[in-house]
């Protein structure tokens, strides 16, 4: 785990983290632009993490992976030497890039490639009160609103009009339940599995989550049905 940083161009030392979680280079540079208006608004570091998950090595090593053309002929074979040197090659370009965008922002910025579980890992780096941005290349140019998962009993992150109107935007309200404050009027969902099919149908820019965890599917099920970016806001943030 080596860790890169910019200069700390804000007072304080004490302060909340936006962390920027990925697997790849690609992923984190489809959620940059998002983590970093999200540090400079909140006045928060920006952390980088990129994390190197075991499955993907552990099928390398059982499976003999190939890559695959667009034909459908494989191409080449996956090895792990193969892998590790992408990875290495994403951890560098993941930590320029982000060092450049916090400077241009001017917030503080740190980077860290490390090994585990993509979810696990982020939400460890963001700690109490933090936000957790997983990154997300998007596979078309053109997307819909920023959406807004609104849980019972949360109120509308500050950070969540502003996002919308820096990506110009609309800003889409999927509230829990029938429960929803008089000032979030938006349409409603009831359950994980109907939240899913209205992320999958909305095809978002990117979704922005204010709701209890255990009401909620698996992170990585609610980034591959929003095929997006998705920001996941502290208690304290909405």
């Amino acid at each position: 785990m080596v860790p890169q940083s910019s200069a700390d161009y804000t007072a304080g030392h004490a302060r909340r983290r936006v962390v920027l979680g990925a697997t790849c280079f690609a992923d984190a540079e489809g959620g940059l632009h998002i983590a970093v208006e999200l540090a400079r608004h909140a006045g928060a570091e920006l952390h980088g993490l990129l994390v190197r998950e075991e499955a993907s090595l552990s099928a390398v090593r059982v499976f003999r992976a190939r890559t695959i053309s667009f034909t459908g002929e494989p191409a080449s074979e996956v090895t792990e030497t193969a892998l590790l040197r992408a990875y290495r090659a994403d951890a560098r370009r993941f930590a320029e890039r982000l060092g450049g965008a916090a400077r241009l922002a001017r917030v503080a910025a740190e980077f860290q490639a490390t090994e585990g579980r993509l979810w696990d890992a982020v939400q460890k780096a963001a700690g109490p009160g933090g936000v957790a941005v997983f990154g997300y290349r998007r596979a078309v140019g053109d997307s819909g609103s920023v959406v807004l998962v609104l849980g019972q009993g949360r109120d509308v992150p500050g950070f969540a009009a502003s996002l919308a109107a820096g990506m110009k935007k609309h800003l889409v309200i999927l509230s829990e339940g029938a429960q929803q404050p008089a000032r979030a009027a938006g349409e409603v969902y009831h359950g994980p599995d109907e939240l899913l099919q209205r992320l999958g149908a909305l095809s978002p820019a990117a979704v922005i989550v204010a709701a209890d965890p255990a009401t909620l599917p698996p992170a990585a099920r609610v980034v591959e049905a929003a095929r997006c970016p998705v920001v996941f806001a502290a208690a304290k943030e909405g």
